[in-house]
C-alpha cells in the first residue's frame, strides 16, 4: 500500500508541478488548431478496486498564441440551512491557460467569463502532460525479455512492444509505444531524439493480474489494469470563446503583472 501512495503521489506532483519550459512544437500553422490529451492512470487498491486518475485537456494554438483548456467538475448543492440536500448539481466547466509562442509565462483565467487572468508558468504546465510517458519510455527496456517491432513506412507508422520480466505490482508486464512520421504540433517528449525522425503520440503500459503473495509486500489480489497516454487531433472546441480569451489576453498582457 505504502507504493501505491507513493506512486498516487507522484502522479499528483506531475499534473500539478511546473518547474520546466521549453515543449516542442511545429510553428508552420496558418489557423487555430487542437489537439486532445489524454492521461489515464490506473492503480490498484486493497480493496480490489482499480482506482481511476485522468486528465483530458485540450491545447488550443495558432501562429501566436498557445491555449491549454483544462475540464474540471463543479459541484452545486440546493438545499436549506441543517437540511439534506434537496438537488446537487455537476457540471464540467474549463480553466484557460493562455501564452504567446516561445514565452515561459501566461495567463490563467479561471472560466472563459473571468476579466482578469493569473500570472501562470503555462509553458511548463503543457510541458507537464507532454513528458509523462518518458518515465515509461526510460524504463521499458530494465528487465526486457521480448522487442517486437511493427513497421509501415507507406502509412508512416511504428510501434514499438515491450515485453517484461516483471518483479513488483506496479511494473507493467508489457509497454507499447506508438510513433508517427508526420509530427503533431505537440509531441510526447523522451530524451533520446530518435535518428528516424518519428515522433512518440501514444503509450500504453499493461499489467496483469496478479495473485496475493505474488511479490513482496504484495497482501491482496490486484486485478488487470492500464496506464494510457495519447495526443490526438480534434476540430477546434468553442473557438469563439477562444479568440475572445485571447483579445482579452492581450488587453491584459502579462507584463504588467
Amino acid at each position: 500500500m505504502k507504493i501505491v501512495l507513493k506512486r498516487l503521489l507522484i502522479i499528483e506532483l506531475v499534473f500539478s508541478f511546473v518547474n520546466s519550459y521549453g515543449f516542442s512544437a511545429n510553428t508552420d500553422t496558418t489557423k487555430m488548431k487542437a489537439l486532445h490529451i489524454t492521461t489515464i492512470f490506473q492503480v490498484p487498491h486493497s480493496s480490489g478496486d482499480i482506482l481511476i486518475f485522468h486528465k483530458t485537456p485540450d491545447i488550443i494554438y495558432d501562429n501566436d498564441y498557445v491555449v491549454l483548456r483544462s475540464p474540471y467538475t463543479k459541484t452545486s448543492v440546493t438545499g436549506r440551512m441543517n437540511e439534506a440536500p434537496t438537488k446537487i448539481k455537476v457540471d464540467t466547466t474549463y480553466a484557460y491557460y493562455i501564452c504567446r509562442r516561445g514565452e515561459k509565462y501566461g495567463l490563467l483565467y479561471d472560466s472563459a467569463t473571468s476579466s482578469i487572468g493569473k500570472r501562470y508558468f503555462v509553458d511548463s504546465l503543457i510541458n507537464d502532460f507532454l513528458r509523462i510517458p518518458a518515465f515509461f519510455y526510460g524504463v521499458k527496456s530494465k528487465n526486457v525479455d521480448f522487442i517486437n517491432v511493427i513497421s509501415d513506412k507507406k502509412k508512416g507508422i511504428l510501434i514499438e512492444k515491450f515485453v517484461d520480466r516483471r518483479t513488483g505490482v506496479q511494473e507493467p508486464d508489457s509497454s507499447y509505444f506508438y510513433y508517427r512520421k508526420k509530427p503533431l504540433a505537440f509531441s510526447y517528449l523522451i530524451k533520446e531524439k530518435r535518428p528516424d525522425q518519428f515522433f512518440l503520440y501514444k503509450a500504453i503500459m499493461v499489467f496483469n493480474p496478479v495473485k496475493k503473495g505474488a511479490f513482496p509486500g504484495l497482501e491482496y489480489d490486484v486485478k488487470k489494469y492500464t496506464h494510457t497516454f495519447e495526443i490526438s487531433e480534434i476540430g477546434v472546441p468553442d473557438e469563439q470563446k477562444i479568440r475572445v480569451l485571447i483579445d482579452k489576453f492581450k488587453r491584459q498582457g502579462i507584463r504588467k503583472l
